[in-house]
């Protein structure tokens, strides 16, 4: 296996119509895609597939050929290939078999919506209300003592 994208991985039909260019610049771009699937960094991806990173970031801001939505799916493959790693690892813990916590920080990473802790943040306007209800519930507490006091 030369590391290629996998039978699983995304796939996307070369429009019909194009120009001689546009079929070359197709196939320089599935080139960094398929790397992309293998590497899972864009550095490594560009470099094995022989194109500047700069023509990457290029054709993602200019969405050129749907070139994000087909590098959206690749960067998916490889988070997909991390999690079946980590899989993988759980269904058999033997080996040495790299670091395992670096997977889960790669993952973290790759997929925070699922793998990133949940970072509770508390609105300042929050605190602000809690602290003035604090605040009048101790006034309310010392005129309830007030008028008890009145009375006896």
């Amino acid at each position: 296996d030369d590391g290629e994208l996998g039978a699983e991985s995304p796939r996307f039909s070369q429009p019909e119509n194009l120009s001689a260019a546009k079929v070359r610049l197709w196939k320089r771009q599935t080139a960094v895609l398929t790397k992309y699937g293998r590497y899972g960094d864009a550095v490594s991806a560009t470099t094995a597939a022989g194109v500047g990173e700069r023509t990457h970031y290029d054709w993602l801001e200019a969405d050129t050929l749907g070139y994000r939505a087909r590098f959206d799916a690749a960067r998916n493959h490889y988070a997909d290939t991390r999690e079946r790693l980590m899989h993988d690892r759980l269904e058999d813990p033997q080996g040495n078999r790299g670091s395992d916590i670096l997977l889960i920080f790669q993952l973290k990473g790759l997929r925070p919506d699922k793998w990133r802790e949940a970072a509770l943040t508390v609105d300042d306007a929050a605190k602000d209300t809690l602290k003035e209800l604090r605040k009048l519930r101790r006034e309310e507490l010392r005129q309830e003592k007030e008028e008890k006091e009145k009375e006896e």
